[in-house]
Formats: C-alpha cells, structure tokens, sequence
C-alpha cells in the first residue's frame, strides 16, 4: 500500500452494500458511509455529515462476499481506502474522476450490538 495515497474513514453504512457484477465473473461492491464533520455550522450550530461512496473488489474466485456479507444499513465500520483513478465515456466524451477504493474494512461494533440493532429495526 502506498503510505502517500491512502486514508482511514471512520462511520456508519447509510445504506445496504451494493452489488455490480463483471463479465469476468469478479464484482464490484459499493459502501456508502456517513461521518459526522468535526464542526458545528449555521444558526442552531449543528453538526453536519459528509456521505462518502466507497468502491470494493471481489475476485471471482472467492466464495460469497467476504466482509461484505457481514455489514448492513447503521453498522459502525472502520475503513482504509486509496483513491483511484478511472475514466467513463459518454456521448464520445471522456470524463476521468477519482474515487476511494477500499483496501481493507473492520467491524468496530462487537456482534451482539449490531444484532441488537438489527432486532429494534425488524420489531
């Protein structure tokens, strides 16, 4: 991992993984996290969050999702991330952008918590 290309994002999963499949058989996951801003802004001096777009990789060998599998909607997690860059055409126009691309990602909520909250979501 390149130490001047890489960051730790720290928050809670707004929403379930999503799931892209390639033609090669591998899969692209995307995790959509929430961090509160170290801040207060504007009249009721409230504390804003930013909502960041994470991209996985999952090789076609492996079997079910890895992680993945095991985080859902509210979930504390931890992840280590490098920027990427690709390009997308459209209309014969090619735009390039860069997003962060997962490295690793850890659970930072014990198992019992997260299927506690799991049960107040379902009741």
């Amino acid at each position: 991992m390149n130490n001047n290309n890489f960051g730790i994002f720290n928050g809670r999963l707004v929403k379930d993984p999503v799931y892209f499949e390639n033609s090669d058989g591998s899969s692209i996951v995307l995790l959509t996290v929430a961090c509160q801003q170290n801040f207060a802004s504007g009249k009721a001096h409230e504390y804003q969050s930013d909502f960041i777009e994470f991209r996985g990789f999952i090789p076609k060998r492996r079997k079910g999702n890895g992680i993945y599998d095991y985080v859902s909607t509210g979930d504390k997690i931890s992840i280590s991330y490098s920027l990427r860059s690709s390009a997308s055409e459209k209309n014969g126009k090619k735009t390039f952008y860069q997003s962060p691309f997962i490295e690793s990602v850890q659970l930072l909520e014990s198992k019992t918590v997260r299927e506690e909250r799991r049960a107040r979501k379902n009741a």
